[in-house]
């Protein structure tokens, strides 16, 4: 009866505490959602739901005893472990999808969510049918081959994609995704220590006392992104910008190519929405030559925010900051070498604002259908062609 009672507290507990903290989220931002980032406010409601699930994680354990199933401390300890973790590692799996996938389909991150949903369900049912055999060696090694996948694949991204959030300005996004792999080392480290079974009780305690600070520490993380402006303000902006009809029928289509043309100029952008009065600064300061070139800064100098400046471009040019950016560095680069066409590619990629030859060989192909190379042979070869049939228009008129 004791160690019932025991169990019960050490389960629910924590299932209570996770849900009033949920709760507390959701009503503290639910009027800050709306006109914020769409990637942030998107996190911070996944995070949500996941803190939801953990507090299931907590409650399996209480319904297990409530149920009449048998088992002990360690039995159920283990397995409201085993859940915490597994559940847990699917945190930075939704931080590389908002921040860095952001047009990618969601089945590639929904698959091992619902393998992790039919693994505990499975294990539990088996659990609750007395087959004490299996349900926890599949639970614990399913759940360790989940997390480190998922710990592979935050490093790989942080590792490929980390220079891009970077280049695009987003350094929030990259301090928070790096966040989350610490954390998900802090879960492996803590499972560890839970593995070697020294003391159960004990284990248990400063596994779950652990989990709860790096939980909490990724709250903080997560919702200092999702803060939204002030309602006044945001009014303002809105108002900036004109026509909402008027904006979204103005496409910039993200399948254009230079050969099909270019956005037209503006010459008076003092009542031009702000897609229009970015394209107009873009075309006459041009600021994608600097290397640093950040959105903030952009934002600041059209008298907006980052927030909204990053919903314009991504709603009504079909373009993140870092695509728009490298049009233009493209664009760039064609118009110096049209002029230069004795320019080696390193000082054409250096005087045209790319940092590397990865980011300009990408940002042409995007644009242009071929490499840097291919089209400056391309052009080449027609300049050529021109002076020789203008050589040739001379002698015949000789």
């Amino acid at each position: 009866m004791v160690e019932t009672i025991f169990i019960l507290t050490v389960s629910l507990l924590p299932c209570l505490v996770y849900l009033s903290v949920g709760i507390y989220v959701v009503f503290k931002m639910r009027g800050k959602w709306d006109g914020g980032d769409e990637a942030a406010s998107g996190l911070v409601r996944d995070v949500v739901i996941l803190v939801f699930a953990i507090a299931l994680c907590y409650l399996s354990g209480g319904a297990h005893i409530l149920c009449g199933a048998d088992g002990s401390f360690s039995d159920v300890t283990d397995r409201i472990v085993i859940k915490l973790y597994v559940a847990s590692s699917l945190l930075p799996c939704i931080v590389v999808k908002r921040y860095v996938f952001q047009d990618r389909s969601w089945l590639p991150f929904c698959i091992p969510a619902v393998f992790i949903l039919l693994l505990i369900m499975f294990t539990d049912a088996m659990a609750f049918a007395d087959i004490d055999s299996f349900p926890g060696w599949i639970l614990f090694r399913g759940s360790v081959i989940i997390a480190i996948a998922a710990f592979c694949v935050t490093v790989y991204v942080y590792c490929a994609y980390g220079p891009v959030l970077v280049e695009e300005g987003r350094h929030g996004h990259m301090m928070d995704l790096f966040v989350h792999l610490l954390l998900l080392s802090v879960y492996n480290f803590l499972v560890l220590i839970y593995s070697f079974r020294l003391h159960v009780m004990f284990d248990y305690f400063v596994l779950v006392i652990g989990f709860a600070v790096a939980h909490i520490g990724l709250m903080v993380s997560t919702l200092k992104y999702g803060h939204a402006l002030p309602p006044s303000r945001m009014g303002a902006y809105v108002r900036g910008c004109g026509n909402t009809s008027r904006c979204g029928q103005q496409e910039y289509q993200s399948s254009v190519r230079f050969r099909d043309g270019m956005p037209a100029e503006f010459e008076d952008d003092s009542a031009l929405p702000l897609k229009d009065r970015l394209i107009n600064y873009f075309e006459s300061e041009k600021p994608y030559l600097s290397k640093d070139i950040s959105m903030q800064e952009v934002a600041m100098r059209l008298f907006t925010n980052k927030s909204y400046l990053s919903k314009t471009i991504n709603m009504e040019m079909n373009k993140n900051f870092r695509e728009l950016v490298n049009y233009f560095r493209v664009k760039e680069a064609m118009r110096i070498f049209s002029a230069s066409p004795d320019m080696s590619m390193n000082e054409l990629r250096d005087r045209s604002g790319f940092n590397n030859n990865a980011s300009f060989t990408s940002a042409f192909k995007l644009n242009t259908g071929c490499t840097p190379g291919e089209w400056c042979r391309e052009m080449k070869n027609r300049i050529y062609e021109e002076e020789r049939r203008t050589v040739n228009g001379k002698g015949q008129d000789i």
